[in-house]
């Protein structure tokens, strides 16, 4: 443009020649090739500086993801390393266990070794894995003491009466925590103190269906765990909301052996904690070793 109107201006005046045109070109011409060069080097000299800066940009992102690969390999290490950490504790567990005294349990002698006795093969001893009045009677409580514990037994302290069942499972809780989870299994129920003689193993009878609440759930809109057998009208229900201390328990006539001397209900129930509906004075979670 300026080139433009510098030509125009000459061709106006009277003195013009192409000598003067060249004279007042050749410095424009000089110095915008000089501005052309400046330029042209400017713009190599950015390319370069934007090419390294995107070759060292590359090469951090290449470095991050190496370190971020390596890093997850480490945690996937530390992961199995825990995971047989926790076997091995498991296996210990269960090869040296810590057995609970007659005493511990809050049993006799007679009633302990017979409890060991009904549950047979070569057990010698039990173990206790839940204390309520020593753990805490909350349901949460409950499933972390128990665990994946297969095969155990549930005692229930209730004045002079001492009760409970064994049953031949593990706690299978459901993949929700605010539902229930239904199966089957075999549960034996025992009496030890307030209705016999004696310890007494109660009759045994088909698989008995369990009900398990999720940590956050309920089974028939209250209870926690709960254990039925229609063909002989078992209706055991533990736990009220969160708490474990509220029961209730149906065991038909059928159950009993002869020699019962516990209360019985109007609809010829047996009430081995005196009553359908009780408190636990104590709740204990076993198993034998």
């Amino acid at each position: 443009m300026r080139l433009l109107l510098l030509v125009a201006s000459l061709l106006s005046t009277r003195a013009f020649s192409p000598r003067h045109l060249h004279a007042h070109l050749s410095p424009l011409r000089r110095r915008m090739t000089r501005q052309a060069a400046t330029s042209a080097t400017t713009s190599r000299a950015a390319r370069t500086d934007w090419k390294k800066a995107y070759q060292e940009a590359e090469a951090r992102y290449r470095t991050a993801q190496e370190r971020y690969t390596a890093a997850q390999e480490r945690y996937a290490k530390a992961e199995e390393r825990n995971r047989e950490f926790e076997k091995t504790l498991l296996l210990l567990e269960n090869l040296v266990p810590v057995p609970h005294t007659a005493e511990d349990l809050g049993l006799t002698e007679r009633q302990h070794d017979a409890l060991v006795g009904w549950l047979g093969g070569d057990k010698k001893a039990l173990r206790r894995l839940y204390k309520a009045s020593a753990d805490g009677w909350s349901y949460g409580n409950f499933l972390r003491c128990v665990g994946n514990v297969t095969g155990f037994g549930i005692l229930i302290h209730k004045g002079e009466y001492i009760f409970g069942c064994h049953i031949n499972d593990r706690i299978r809780q459901p993949k929700d925590s605010s539902s229930w989870e239904w199966y089957q299994c075999p549960v034996s129920w025992f009496s030890l103190a307030g209705h016999y003689d004696q310890p007494t193993r109660l009759r045994d009878f088909e698989k008995h269906n369990i009900f398990v609440a999720g940590k956050y759930g309920s089974v028939d809109g209250k209870a926690r765990l709960l254990l039925k057998q229609c063909g002989a009208f078992i209706d055991f229900k533990l736990g009220r909301d969160n708490y474990l201390d509220k029961c209730y328990l149906w065991l038909p006539s059928s159950a009993l052996l002869a020699g019962y001397r516990g209360k019985m209900s109007p609809y010829m129930t047996a009430l081995l904690a005196g009553d359908t509906e009780f408190d636990c004075g104590e709740l204990q979670v076993f198993r034998a070793y």
